[in-house]
């Protein structure tokens, strides 16, 4: 540390570049920069919509935590695709076992919009989570992305998806969380949905819920301040 002082003290007395004192003039403009062509005012910026969830709000086991924000599709998939420029390839709708977290039941009425949807469901069981609110997890074998992400397509609400090796080859396991519906289905029972947020699916439309009714943050604007100190 104090070597690497006395040498950035030397360039600046000398009033050069550190990298031309230890290369040489030559040497270090050889290379050019990384990135040195990029343009920052034509850079797209974007930022995933999310939902806060708020100070106290969150309880994960016995102790709440500050604010936490949770994902929001379709709006995250579809900044995704704008930023990719290409939608998601198509994929085949695989098998679906519903593992039932939500601690309010939401797992039948799940299992019954992605029947609609065309979705085999396997079977539905019934898991505790040490999480509330929850979010809703897709989890697949790494070959099977392209069959998350049609599912992670059918799905409004907190859904994320997660690479599990121990998921069998062709197959899905949703881990249903408390702030999601299927896309194209009548929100759940008890379901708080953003102000004016809608998502279409088809020719229906669903409104999103989102932990308490929390606003969904638009994709050209920054992430929604939170507060740190409760984690």
């Amino acid at each position: 540390g104090l070597e690497l002082a006395l040498w950035d003290l030397v360039a600046r007395r000398a009033g050069r570049p550190l990298r031309a004192l230890l290369v040489g003039d030559a040497a270090a403009n050889a290379v050019p920069a990384y990135a040195s062509g990029l343009n920052p005012d034509t850079v797209p910026q974007l930022t995933l919509p999310v939902t806060l969830v708020p100070e106290a709000n969150y309880r994960y086991g016995d102790g709440t935590y500050g604010s936490v924000v949770f994902p929001s599709q379709p709006a995250d998939a579809q900044v995704i695709a704008a930023f990719l420029g290409i939608p998601p390839a198509p994929a085949e709708q695989l098998p679906v076992t519903i593992v039932d977290t939500s601690g309010r039941g939401a797992g039948p009425r799940v299992a019954d919009g992605l029947s609609a949807a065309g979705f085999a469901v396997t079977g539905i069981t019934r898991r505790s989570t040490a999480a509330s609110p929850s979010e809703t997890v897709i989890r697949y074998r790494p070959g099977d992305l392209a069959g998350a992400q049609r599912l992670l397509s059918s799905l409004s609400g907190a859904a994320v998806m997660y690479a599990d090796p121990r998921t069998g080859a062709g197959t899905l396991v949703l881990d249903v969380g408390s702030v999601v519906t299927v896309a194209g289905a009548a929100p759940s029972p008890g379901a708080v949905t953003a102000p004016g947020a809608r998502a279409r699916a088809g020719t229906g439309a669903t409104a999103v819920p989102t932990p308490g009714g929390q606003p969904i943050t638009a994709s050209i604007t920054p992430p929604q301040s939170f507060d740190p100190k409760g984690c």
